[in-house]
């Protein structure tokens, strides 16, 4: 079997998103010297890509709800645990 290889051509979109990409992970292995939590800096991720026009409204309603749904139950499930002291 013969892989084709994939041309990427680095412009100015490619660099912001690796940039921005980049920042957020270091924005979380950062949070104990900053104090912002997880939603917070992916918060702000969502918002410097909507703001830089690298996504846009169509991208967003493309997004399944129930993925969603589910992400949101898991931060919720995770935020019951350790408030009620059964993580330890």
């Amino acid at each position: 079997m013969k892989c084709a290889r994939l041309k990427l051509t680095w412009n100015k979109e490619i660099l912001i998103v690796l940039g921005i990409t980049f920042a957020t992970i270091l924005a979380w292995l950062t949070q104990s010297n900053h104090g912002c939590s997880t939603g917070t800096v992916s918060l702000i991720h969502l918002i410097v890509f909507f703001g830089c026009e690298i996504r846009n409204l169509r991208d967003l309603h493309s997004l399944s709800l129930d993925v969603l749904l589910l992400i949101g139950g898991g931060l919720c499930l995770d935020t019951a645990i350790f408030a009620s002291g059964l993580a330890g």
